[in-house]
């Protein structure tokens, strides 16, 4: 198991004595040597950085417009935010994956939050594909929306879960092979904010148990 230690990047941006945009990223480095280790954090400290330059250069001057717009109305102003926390679902001896959840707000009742993950072949010192993990012949992409209606509607009639009345056909429109992750139980695949169900239900993750 390699040992993954956390890096950030904070920073507050101010207008006119105003806090307008608040930015806390966390990511992850390999404290190791080796080929994996430096694409693993060369890769995440770029996306890091890209981040960040999402924050000084599109979030900041919407937020400053709408600094201004508050003050000009007399209406209270909230600082805008970009948040960016991972989570590791597995490290063992063959992989390593995990999953950056980016949270914005950018006014009104809430933010919203992107999903996006990652895994790693400890092996090959790459980025696995979905496929990767099944048969040659297996529609990887079949089985898996199968599995997760079947969960979502078991969650349906126990009262556990709220989705789209078209949830079934919205899985296979809205369904992304990048969208997975491992964990010691199988291959979970998930659905960004109102994909297939309302905000209330979050980010909707399906467990495919299959071994690793």
């Amino acid at each position: 198991m390699n040992t993954l230690t956390t890096k950030k990047l904070t920073k507050t941006l101010k207008y006119d004595g105003f806090d307008v945009v608040l930015i806390d990223i966390s990511y992850p480095e390999l404290s190791c040597s080796g080929r994996l280790a430096q694409r693993f954090n060369r890769y995440y400290r770029h996306e890091a950085h890209k981040l960040l330059r999402f924050g000084t250069r599109r979030l900041y001057p919407m937020a400053v417009a709408a600094l201004r717009e508050s003050v000009e109305n007399n209406y209270p102003f909230n600082p805008y935010e970009l948040n960016a926390v991972y989570t590791v679902t597995l490290n063992d001896e063959k992989y390593i994956s995990l999953y950056l959840d980016i949270y914005t707000y950018t006014g009104g009742a809430h933010g919203s939050t992107l999903r996006r993950s990652e895994t790693w072949g400890k092996a090959c010192g790459w980025l696995m594909q979905l496929q990767q993990f099944f048969g040659k012949q297996e529609n990887c992409k079949n089985l898996l929306i199968a599995n997760a209606a079947r969960i979502a509607q078991a969650q349906i009639d126990s009262g556990q879960g709220q989705y789209f009345d078209d949830y079934e056909k919205l899985m296979r429109k809205n369904f992304s092979s990048c969208n997975f992750y491992l964990t010691d139980c199988g291959i979970v695949i998930y659905y960004q904010q109102y994909d297939i169900a309302p905000y209330s239900s979050g980010i909707p993750e399906f467990l495919y148990k299959t071994p690793i």
